[in-house]
C-alpha cells in the first residue's frame, strides 16, 4: 500500500489496511497524537462551558484544570477535585464526550489487534513442496503437492493458490 516510499500514502478504500501495515513506531505515534488531540479538544469544550455556563463544573477555573477534567472523563478515572453539578450542559458533554471515547477505544483497539494478528512475516514459516504430482484420486486426477507449517500455532482459514 506504500508508495514511493511515503509512510502515509493510502486511499480511501483502504485506510484501515495502510494504517495496519505501517510500521509500529507510526501506530504508536499516530495514536498517541490522536490521543492528544482528543484531549486537548475537548478540554477546549469544558474551558467554554466553566466560562458561559459557570457552576456546571466545580474545581475547575483554568485551563489546565478543564485539561486535567478531560482526560479523567475520556480515560473513566473518576473525579476528584474536580466534577460536574447538576447542569444540562455537562451532562450532554459527558456523554458525547464518552460514546466518542467508546469509539476511538473501538478504533484504537481494532488497529493494534488487526497489526498484532497480521500474519505479514507467517509466509516465512510455511514451506511448499519442490515437486508434484498428478494423481488418481477418487477416480479423478489431481495435482497434489504438499504444503507444511513449521509453527506450531494453527493457520487459520489458509488460502492457496496455485
Amino acid at each position: 500500500m506504500l508508495k514511493s516510499g511515503n509512510p502515509f500514502y493510502c486511499t480511501y478504500a483502504d485506510f484501515f489496511i495502510s494504517i495496519v501495515q505501517l510500521n509500529l513506531t507510526w501506530i504508536v505515534l499516530l495514536v498517541g497524537l490522536m490521543y492528544l488531540f482528543v484531549f486537548f479538544f475537548w478540554s477546549l469544550i469544558w474551558w467554554f462551558v466553566v466560562h458561559y455556563y459557570p457552576g456546571c463544573v466545580y474545581g475547575a477555573s483554568s485551563y489546565v484544570e478543564t485539561l486535567a477534567f478531560s482526560v479523567v472523563t475520556q480515560m473513566t478515572i473518576g473525579y476528584g477535585n474536580t466534577g460536574p453539578n447538576a447542569c444540562w450542559a455537562a451532562s450532554w458533554i459527558i456523554i458525547v464526550q464518552s460514546i466518542s471515547a467508546v469509539v476511538l477505544e473501538a478504533i484504537t483497539l481494532g488497529i493494534v489487534f488487526a497489526r498484532i494478528s497480521h500474519p505479514h512475516q507467517r509466509s516465512r514459516s510455511i514451506y511448499i513442496s519442490d515437486k508434484a504430482v498428478i494423481s488418481r484420486r477418487d477416480g479423478i486426477l489431481k495435482f497434489m503437492f504438499r504444503v507444511a507449517d513449521i509453527r506450531t500455532t494453527q493457520v487459520v482459514e489458509p488460502k492457496v493458490k496455485a
